[in-house]
């Protein structure tokens, strides 16, 4: 085994990093090079980015660390490289063309290892596996088509993911995330999210924030949540359980389902979608719906009321506690209050 110790010292602005590389080889398929980046005196500028064709990247955050360590690991010793310029510090493909990286990643093992210190973060992939852990800084990470875990994490997180899977847990900080065809679970997010996804299957569990929300075709469950849900459905599946605040939404084809909490107020549009709204036994819920074209479904204590413009409610359903609030508007879509 040889091995070899380089120590790089360099200014950038008023940055210092010091760099130290090693690099060891017992055989072919047991390769690794380390990168240690001791980060002194950070001027805002500073950020982490990785592109490469394809990798399982895994990144642990440390609080108060002093320190960032990177690791390429088995094949990306040989086929990528670390170096900084302007204050960042790049982990980038030596061949950036995917037709001349060389096998896929299913046949050839590329690995990509970040710890320490945290730095604001961009990743882009075209196939691959990115787990982030611990990570108090923004975060940009692009796949085409794999899997994106990120657990524990603050700061703006940013993922556009085309095909795949989406899993982030206990996030505290705004979420941006869009993609065609992927399936999504979010889970104890405490900060904003601004949600895409084309028609893949999207659950949000236990949020707490501004939460807006887009579908096409696709599945979006929105679970035991609370702050303010906005959404527009083409024609997927909405469905809502006990969300405690404000929703207001718009649907074309597809059904919604809202299951009330206490103190929910609803505000949606439909075209031509089935509205279904669950209310609270004995709240009074205050109703005002109103459809052209379709038709009104209501407890048998209620009346529909029906003139030249189409058919219509307004009034309270049974309860003393007066509260919560349903406004619905439809064209051609039933409205059903349970």
């Amino acid at each position: 085994m040889k091995n070899q110790s380089l120590l790089l010292t360099f200014l950038v602005g008023s940055l210092w990093l010091g760099i130290n590389v090693s690099a060891s080889s017992a055989f072919a398929s047991n390769q690794s090079s380390s990168y240690d980046f001791p980060v002194k005196d950070r001027k805002g500028n500073e950020k982490i980015l990785v592109s490469v064709p394809d990798a399982q990247i895994v990144i642990m955050g440390s609080a108060g660390a002093n320190s960032l360590k990177i690791n390429l690991l088995d094949a990306l010793n040989d086929e990528a490289m670390v170096q900084t310029r302007d204050g960042q510090i790049e982990v980038i493909a030596k061949e950036k063309s995917k037709e001349k990286w060389g096998a896929p990643l299913s046949a050839k093992k590329r690995v990509i290892e970040i710890s320490g210190a945290t730095l604001p973060l961009e990743i882009h992939l075209f196939e691959g596996n990115v787990t982030v852990n611990k990570w108090d800084k923004d975060v940009l990470v692009q796949i085409q088509k794999g899997k994106l875990v990120s657990k524990g994490g603050s700061g703006h997180l940013t993922a556009h993911v085309q095909k795949g899977d989406v899993l982030i847990q206990d996030h505290t900080g705004k979420i941006s995330l869009d993609s065609y065809a992927a399936k999504v679970s979010i889970q104890d997010l405490t900060g904003d999210l601004d949600l895409e996804n084309f028609s893949g299957e999207s659950i949000i569990e236990k949020a707490k924030g501004y939460l807006s929300l887009s579908q096409g075709s696709g599945v979006t469950k929105v679970l035991t949540s609370q702050g303010t849900l906005q959404f527009e459905n083409n024609k997927g599946i909405f469905t809502s359980q006990a969300f405690n605040g404000r929703i207001e939404g718009k649907t074309q084809e597809g059904p919604v389902t809202v299951q009330m909490a206490k103190e929910t107020e609803i505000n949606m549009k439909s075209q031509a979608g089935k509205v279904t709204v669950k209310a609270v036994p004995g709240q009074g819920t205050l109703l005002s719906l109103f459809t052209t074209e379709g038709d009104i479904y209501l407890p048998g204590y209620l009346k529909v009321s029906r003139d030249s413009n189409g058919k219509s409610f307004r009034g309270r359903m049974r309860g003393d506690a007066q509260k919560g609030s349903v406004v619905v508007r439809s064209q051609t879509g039933a409205i059903v209050v349970q």
